[in-house]
Order: structure tokens, then sequence, then C-alpha cells
């Protein structure tokens, strides 16, 4: 789990806390029943806790269409993405290639993109689509998840 991926978790554990003594305020000043309004807001905390904290990114199988910078057909290949928003990564025969915090001035003109350690261009196509560019070798591969 990322350090994000921590801090928030951290966040919602605290928002849930205090509406649950929040909670807990309000029906002692009204008078309700404690114990089940109590049950409830420990379970709701702990089903809040579970579904946002303990998930980790699941990484898609995707088929990759590799080609040279200038789009001659190179053949196909296979690609696990994991895609994070801001950031994704390729495996692939046992390695892996993360691309870094994707930016781009106007998401909307302009397309998402970062340099990795490698030395990759990486690209956010689209919501499914993931490009990573090697200069060195004049190859692009472009991978269309389902």
């Amino acid at each position: 789990m990322s350090k994000a991926q921590i801090s928030l978790c951290r966040r919602t554990a605290m928002i849930m806390l205090f509406a649950a003594q929040q909670d807990r305020i309000v029906h002692r000043f009204h008078g309700l029943g404690q114990g089940q309004d109590m049950l409830r807001s420990v379970v709701f905390i702990f089903m809040a806790l579970l579904a946002g904290c303990s998930s980790s990114p699941k990484g898609v199988e995707c088929p990759g269409e590799v080609s040279t910078l200038y789009g001659q057909s190179l053949g196909q290949t296979q690609g696990t993405i994991f895609d994070l928003v801001t950031s994704f990564s390729v495996s692939r025969d046992g390695a892996s290639v993360q691309s870094g915090p994707l930016q781009s001035q106007d998401r909307f003109q302009y397309i998402p993109s970062a340099v990795t350690r490698e030395g990759y261009y990486a690209q956010r196509l689209s919501d499914k689509q993931f490009r990573l560019i090697n200069p060195y070798q004049d190859t692009l591969i472009t991978w269309t998840c389902p």
C-alpha cells in the first residue's frame, strides 16, 4: 500500500470515528438506545475501513501492439497493467516498469505523461489505453485493456 493510500485510510478512519462520536452524542441527548446504535456505528466503521484500506490495486491482463516510432507494426505482446489513476505500472515477463506521477497541463488537451526511471516515455491515452515509448530502441507499445 502506498503512502498516499495509507494517509487516505487514516483520514477516513478519523472521519468515521468523529461521525460515530457525533452519532453517540446526538442519541445520548435524545435519550435513544445507546448499545444498538454503538454497535451499528462500529460495524459501519469496520466495513468502511475494510473496503477502503485493505484492497490493493488489481492488475488487468491487456493485449499490446508493438510498433516502431514511425508506426510500422512489429507484433503483439501481453502485459499486466496496474492502473492507479495518477500513475500506472506494467508487468511483463517478470519485469515491471512504473510510470511515476503522470502530469498534464490540461487533461482534455494534452496526454498525461511521465518519464520513467528507465528513460521510457509513459502515456495514459485513456482509461483503457496505456503506452510506453522506448526512444533508444525505436519502439512503442500500446496496451488496450478490456
